[in-house]
């Protein structure tokens, strides 16, 4: 009999202890869940929801010829787009950056160096883009909020940087204007900087005017008035 009571003894300490571990894990992974569920990040913005406008964007990280033609040809056809600079090239271009705000156009943050993103550690991610921020603001009085990674290489994991620095991530929806008749509203174009897209400049965004309104990214995505 005490053999039995003893044996009857062991297997409910098991089973009392069982119960206790399997609520623990329980209780556990409920923490892990609600904390998870409660980090919330966006997916990086590749279009506008404003009906019938589309926005241009175009990446600075130097000096060329085409740089300075795109300019010229949006003043003459009265669009603003939204200029992605590098920290670098702002450093030694203070003025040109000034002249883009000057012209009603708006900027955005490319980084410092314009690496390739997806291969950066998340502090070196954050230290670029508030590098960058500081100069821009200091150079241009420009407050920006939208960022776009070089080449359009981005990782989920720098998502939660990038967003805690009050940055939104931007890639286009579409690369270079091969064909205006594919266009949709909504649209971010990166502008290519080719012979050929410079070539067809005017005429592609003449076409487009005539169907679409042009507007800067922060204001079809809502962000800005």
């Amino acid at each position: 009999m005490e053999k039995q009571a003893k044996r009857a003894k062991f297997f409910r300490n098991i089973v009392a202890n069982s119960m206790i571990f399997g609520i623990v894990l329980g209780l556990v992974l409920f923490i892990a869940f609600q904390a998870s569920a409660a980090v919330t990040v966006s997916e990086p913005i590749n279009r506008g929801s404003k009906e019938n406008t589309i926005s241009l964007m175009v990446s600075v990280t130097r000096n060329s010829e085409s740089l300075d033609k795109i300019l010229n040809t949006l003043d003459e056809l009265d669009i603003k787009a939204t200029f992605f600079v590098s920290g670098f090239w702002v450093a030694e271009n203070n003025e040109a950056a000034k002249r883009m705000v000057e012209r009603g156009h708006e900027l955005g943050n490319q980084g410092f160096f314009s690496h390739n993103q997806s291969t950066l550690y998340r502090d070196r991610i954050r230290e670029e883009i508030d590098l960058t921020h500081r100069l821009v603001k200091r150079v241009t009085g420009e407050n920006m909020f939208l960022y776009s990674p070089l080449s359009g290489a981005w990782s989920t994991s720098s998502l939660p940087v990038i967003e805690e620095m009050g940055y939104k991530m931007v890639i286009p929806s579409r690369e270079g204007i091969r064909n205006e008749t594919e266009i949709t509203s909504g649209e971010i174009i990166l502008l290519q900087q080719t012979n050929d897209e410079m070539a067809a400049l005017v005429q592609n965004l003449t076409i487009l005017r005539e169907r679409f309104t042009f507007a800067p990214i922060g204001e079809v995505i809502y962000l800005t008035a």
